[in-house]
């Protein structure tokens, strides 16, 4: 008996391309949080909510 990762623990599989653009978001983040390690809790909020 095999299944999906995806399918035992409940997440969707995304495409390709979905992937990729969260990996792109992410990794601006920590670029944005690595030079700006003093980063307030307000201004790293907005971070999030773009």
């Amino acid at each position: 008996m095999t299944s999906n990762v995806s399918e035992q623990t409940g997440i969707a599989a995304g495409s390709v391309e979905d992937r990729d653009v969260l990996r792109d978001l992410y990794a601006d983040w920590s670029e944005i949080m690595a030079a700006n390690p003093e980063l307030s809790v307000r201004l790293l909020r907005s971070l999030f909510d773009e």
